[in-house]
Order: structure tokens, then C-alpha cells, then sequence
């Protein structure tokens, strides 16, 4: 048997079947995935066929009593487990995050996430190094991991490399990095764990590497990198403590990359910072150092800032998009920028909308679900790679509650109440790889043997051996495969 010195990479080469299957698992034939307190997190059904087919299958999200709390799906961008799923590896169909039903928000930024459970607690889970996860250290954790103890978490999110939220006390805080400030805390020392920016505040977004946030008074304070304006001061500076913005009367407000865009209680929507490409929505280009109104009416309800493009819904329940528009983000049916709000179909029944890095989901009003823009990840969860320029609906999950904001991010998280079966057609026929990783190994299995391997990932159990070394592909024949964390270890 040849030696390994390191187990790099495992495929399971498991054809998926087409065949929808129902929900629940035989107990002699599941392929499960669990986290590391024995959750499920990943399943499915696999057949005892020579071929080794396989049909997905997840339990269904059943709906809570609760408002605003259910399951937590994502699909997309999963390179060191910002989807919370226990595993790495692009999704292009939506998976559940663990059995929990209690998800009440969540935000994604660009490798991390972060959301908040019932009664108010607060989970993160990605990349870790510089402290973004708020757990004290930089060690990548694949499953959603509690910050803390608090329980009064009320709103959460999360930047290129720094998150904040607000508790239930109105007040915020803060961590990560923190090199430009957008801590907010007066240094520039990162943060490992949450550090408090101050009390009073109602609302907070968290840009590349800035941040704003309203307060319970109706103002608006901006701090961290301000080289583009996007501050909104009128100037370039960079703030090491909240500043805060010219005007009253601020409601929400949403950060890109370098712009920032916000709405006021009397329905104006107010852009500024970057605007090369027309993400200030205000008919021209040029860099935009203190708010200015998008348009004259005071309609506008709710508003979400991509990398450089920003959509907006009206009172009419219109949408509209604007901005840089080469990934067909604006849903706009073309690959044109756009620097004025420009409305995308006819429909008015849009009630949210939220931009991550190159792509746009938002909900109807009957709590369907669309998706369309940039699709190399599969963060459109529509079963393929293929970019849209039009909304899509997405059909599994059927309904959202929540959708997860995050102008730096390739993933995409919901929370949905939705009773549909999770991922229930995925992708097929195809060779879905798991990822394990180990700094050491024993000998690995010749083809033929049967092996256990993983670590931190996945480890597969009582598996037929096709290709030998580092690189292993089994079939499942009659036996059953099992998901699950490992020691590391290769063995016959």
C-alpha cells in the first residue's frame, strides 16, 4: 500500500440521481453530515445500486410559531465554510445549516457569516483571520459557532473582514479588523472579540472596510476607511470613532464597497461615496463626498448596496436597480450600467431586496423568492453556474423570511420557514467532492479496501476504494457511507 503524507482531498463519486426523493432518511442507507455536537448538518439517501446513485434528501423545515424565525439555508460561495454547512465546496442548491429552526437574521460578508437565533443569540462562522468571527481567536470554524453568552443580540453585520451588532439595549459592537477603524473604537488594534462602539443606536451596516449606523434619534454616524467619501463628511479622511453625517431624520442605510445609500423617515433616498460606475444613482458619475438625494420623490422604502451597484424598493412595491451592471446584477436583462434608478420589470409586490458582491436576491410580497446576477458559485441556488440578468425564481426553497445582506460576499443565506424539502433535486448526474484535511495520515487504502479518513470535514466509512492515494474515489455499492468529523487518519 503506498504511504501518504497527507490526505488532501477525498471524492466520494456518488451519482446524484434526478429522482426527488421524500424526507426521511432509511436508517441502513443515509449519508449523513454532522457537526461537531452530533448535528446534522448535511444529508442524504443513498441507493444500493452498482452505480452508486444517489438522491438527495433533507428533512423538512418545518415552520415555527415564532415570526421571523425558521431554518437557515445557503448556497454559493463555501471555500472555508462560510455557509455554515460543515463542510467546504461551492453549492449551487440551497442546503440547511444544521436541524435549528430559530434563525431570526443573518448577514454574510466576504468568506464569514454571522446570524442571530432565538431569543437573541449571536452566531458566526467562516473565515477567521483577523477575528472577525468575535470568538476570541483566528481559527476557521465551519459550522455556526456561538459568540458569547448574550442573549439580547438584535441585528447583525458583516464586512469584508469585520462584523458589528446592535443589542437589545441599543447598544453596538464591534470586531475583526480593524487597521482603517472600522472598529469604531478609537484604535486601530484588531478585535477578537465584541468591544463596545457606544449606546443609542437603532441600525447598522457594515461595508468593505467601513461603517455606518443609525441612531435611535433619527441620526446618522459613519466611521473606518473614508478614501472614497463614502463616510459621507466631505471629505477623504479615515474615522477611528463614529462621525456623525449632516441631517436628521435617518432610517436605514446600506454600505458597499466604497458608496453608501440610505433612506429617511420621510421616504428620500440620499447615495454618496464612491460613484465610477454609477452606484449613487444620481445621473452622473464622479465620487460623491457628502449624501446626496437620488431623484426628487419620497417614495422609497427600503434600500441594499452591492460592491458598486444599489437596488431600492419604492412604497409601490416596485424594484429598482442601478449601478455597475456587467454581471446582469440589476436584473435589468443586459450587462449595461445604469446611474439612475432604473425599474426592473413591472411587478409591484416587491417587500425586500438584498445585495451581496455581484448578485441580487429579494422577496415578493407572497414570500417567493427571486435571484439573478453573477452565478460562478452558485450563490443563485438555481442548480448551475450560469449568470441571469432577469429575476429567477428560485424554487427551492419555495418562501424566505430573511434575506441575508452583504456587499463583499459570494454566498447566500436565507432564513425560510419553507416545509419544502431542502436541496431535494440537486444537481445530477455529477461527482460531488468532500473535503478532509489532515496533517497526518497512515497508509491509504489500495483500490478494493475500505477505508476512514477525514478531519475538521468529512470522513467516509465502510466505502469501496476505485482510486488509491491521496486522492480516493469510492463507490458505495451495498454499503452505506457516513459524513462525519475524523481523526485525520487513512487506514485499510
Amino acid at each position: 500500500m503506498p504511504r501518504t503524507s497527507r490526505i488532501a482531498v477525498i471524492a466520494a463519486l456518488i451519482a446524484l440521481a434526478s429522482l426527488c426523493s421524500g424526507s426521511a432518511f432509511a436508517a441502513d442507507s443515509a449519508l449523513v453530515a454532522t457537526d461537531n455536537s452530533g448535528a446534522v448538518v448535511k444529508s442524504a439517501t443513498v441507493s444500493s445500486t452498482s452505480a452508486a446513485t444517489a438522491a438527495v434528501s433533507s428533512a423538512s423545515t418545518a415552520a415555527t410559531s415564532a415570526p421571523q424565525a425558521g431554518a437557515l439555508l445557503g448556497a454559493g460561495n463555501n471555500g472555508v465554510g462560510e455557509l455554515g454547512q460543515g463542510d467546504v465546496g461551492d453549492e449551487q442548491n440551497f442546503w440547511q445549516s444544521g436541524s435549528a429552526k430559530t434563525w431570526r437574521t443573518v448577514a454574510s460578508g466576504d468568506d464569514t457569516s454571522c446570524g442571530i437565533q432565538a431569543p437573541g443569540t449571536l452566531w458566526c462562522w467562516g473565515a477567521n483571520g483577523v477575528g472577525q468571527l468575535g470568538l476570541g481567536d483566528v481559527t476557521i470554524r465551519k459550522v455556526p459557532t456561538q459568540v458569547g453568552t448574550t442573549t439580547t443580540w438584535t441585528k447583525v453585520a458583516v464586512g469584508l473582514n469585520h462584523a458589528c451588532a446592535t443589542q437589545a439595549d441599543s447598544s453596538l459592537w464591534c470586531w475583526g479588523d480593524n487597521n482603517l477603524g472600522e472598529a469604531g473604537i478609537g484604535n486601530l488594534l484588531v478585535q477578537k472579540s465584541p468591544v463596545k462602539v457606544g449606546t443609542g443606536y437603532a441600525t447598522v451596516t457594515a461595508a468593505l472596510d467601513s461603517t455606518c449606523a443609525t441612531k435611535t434619534n433619527g441620526t446618522l454616524w459613519c466611521w473606518g476607511y473614508g478614501g472614497s467619501g463614502q463616510l459621507g463628511l466631505g471629505d477623504v479622511a479615515n474615522q477611528k470613532l463614529p462621525v456623525q453625517v449632516p441631517g436628521t431624520g435617518w432610517a436605514t442605510v446600506s454600505g458597499g464597497a466604497y458608496h453608501t445609500c440610505a433612506t429617511k423617515t420621510d421616504g428620500s433616498l440620499w447615495c454618496w461615496g464612491d460613484n465610477n460606475l454609477g452606484e449613487a444613482g444620481i445621473g452622473k458619475v464622479g465620487m460623491q463626498k457628502a449624501p446626496v438625494q437620488v431623484g426628487t420623490t419620497k417614495d422609497w422604502r427600503a434600500v441594499s448596496a452591492a460592491y458598486d451597484s444599489t437596488c431600492a424598493i419604492k412604497t409601490t412595491g416596485t424594484l429598482w436597480c442601478w449601478g455597475y451592471g456587467g454581471s446582469g446584477q440589476l436584473g435589468l436583462g443586459d450587462v449595461a450600467n445604469q446611474y439612475s434608478p432604473k425599474q426592473v420589470g413591472t411587478d409591484t409586490t416587491w417587500n425586500a431586496v438584498a445585495s451581496t458582491r455581484y448578485s441580487t436576491c429579494a422577496r415578493k410580497a407572497d414570500t417567493s423568492f427571486w435571484c439573478w446576477g453573477y452565478n460562478a458559485s452558485g450563490q443563485l441556488g438555481l442548480g448551475d453556474a450560469t449568470q441571469r440578468a432577469t429575476p429567477q425564481q428560485v424554487t427551492t426553497p419555495v418562501t424566505v423570511d430573511v434575506i441575508a445582506t452583504g456587499s463583499t460576499a459570494d454566498q447566500t443565506l436565507v432564513v425560510s420557514q419553507d416545509t419544502t424539502p431542502v436541496n431535494a433535486c440537486p444537481e445530477a448526474p455529477t461527482t460531488k467532492a468532500f473535503s478532509a484535511f489532515g496533517d497526518t495520515a497512515d497508509y491509504a487504502p489500495a483500490p478494493g479496501g475500505t477505508f476512514e479518513t477525514g478531519a475538521q470535514g468529512w470522513s467516509l466509512t465502510n466505502a469501496t476504494v476505485v482510486t488509491g492515494n491521496e486522492s480516493l474515489g469510492v463507490t458505495s455499492g451495498s454499503k452505506s457511507l457516513l459524513l462525519g468529523p475524523d481523526d485525520g487518519q487513512a487506514r485499510r
